[in-house]
């Protein structure tokens, strides 16, 4: 899915590192987020894959969402107005190997 006005945020995250992404709304609104590892490494690397979760302490390489490299995770409808992990609202992303984590809001490029 294409970004609709670019990167909202952007942040890289260190070799067996945790870095928080990406801050929730409280506030609802009807838009598609968009999480993108940035990696440029080869699909099969799973070093390089990246897993966010709500929480700092629930993501890691086994308890959290996986991005391969250059894969994204589309965070579809409305968004904001909820309350994630422990209420931090804080998305949060870790990889075994260094990694770039992009957040932006989707854009629908076609319909089908």
């Amino acid at each position: 899915m294409a970004l609709a006005t670019g990167s909202v945020t952007t942040t890289a995250v260190s070799a067996a590192g945790t870095a928080a992404i990406y801050t929730v709304s409280t506030t609802a609104y009807s838009r598609d987020l968009v999480i993108m590892n940035r990696s440029t490494a080869p699909t099969s690397s799973t070093a390089f894959t990246m897993f966010v979760g709500a929480g700092s302490g629930s993501v890691s390489t086994t308890a959290g969402f996986p991005i391969p490299p250059g894969g994204q995770l589309v965070l579809q409808g409305q968004a904001g107005g909820i309350t994630l992990g422990t209420g931090s609202n804080i998305i949060y992303a870790t990889a075994s190997s260094a990694v770039t984590a992009v957040v932006g809001y989707g854009s629908v490029v076609s319909v089908i």
